[in-house]
């Protein structure tokens, strides 16, 4: 891909090994709540923005509100975010070599800077990165193509010069839709999906070491 200029990454999931630990949150507040939730509810809030799954788990049944929803999920994540989520493999490796090549590197992720910004920086990745764009930045979700044009448009680029990197069918259908080159990534909190992402993407990789 030596003629792309320009690389959107997602975070979650594609960056670092996150979706675990919040996954596992939802799951737990849902069950210990005794609230039924569809088989598939991770994929389904992975698109969205924190405070979006947070209406999203109130409409189910959870919390007095959505804001405290949101209060209490940040409230929990942050320190995970800070202190323990590991970047997924050859993910340094590979922005190392591409910022130093002279490629421009973004991040277009659902969560917010609260969570991303110190992760980012423990793990030593953060000066690699132009822009670092979170649910806050953009008035449209991650599973609208309008964001990738948007984020296109930030940068003065143009989608043929591009590529966005994703592990979520969601996301990966928006970019699409957008006309940017969009590349599937393996993510096991995915897999279930792993078919329907190889075929709606321009490309599918198992990791990172292989874009």
């Amino acid at each position: 891909m030596c003629s792309v200029e320009y690389y959107f990454f997602d975070f979650d999931g594609t960056l670092v090994d996150s979706i675990p630990h919040w996954s596992g949150m939802y799951i737990d507040l849902l069950d210990k709540n005794g609230i039924d939730y569809p088989e598939n509810i991770i994929s389904i809030v992975t698109p969205m923005g924190h405070f979006e799954t947070s209406e999203y788990l109130y409409n189910l049944g959870l919390g007095n509100s959505p804001e405290e929803n949101h209060k209490n999920i940040l409230k929990e994540l942050t320190p995970v975010y800070h202190k323990k989520v590991p970047l997924k493999p050859f993910a340094k490796e590979k922005l190392e070599y591409l910022k130093s090549i002279g490629k421009h590197l973004n991040i277009i992720t659902t969560s917010p800077h609260i969570l991303v910004d110190e992760c980012l920086k423990r793990n030593g990745i953060y000066d690699f990165f132009d822009n670092i764009w979170t649910c806050e930045d953009f008035s449209t979700p991650k599973s609208d193509p309008e964001t990738y044009r948007e984020a296109l448009k930030r940068v003065n680029a143009d989608a043929n010069n591009a590529v966005f990197v994703d592990d979520n069918l969601e996301a990966c259908t928006a970019a699409v839709k957008s006309g940017i080159f969009t590349v599937g990534i393996f993510d096991k909190n995915s897999k279930d999906k792993e078919e329907e992402i190889k075929k709606i993407c321009n490309r599918y990789i198992e990791n990172l070491s292989e874009l």
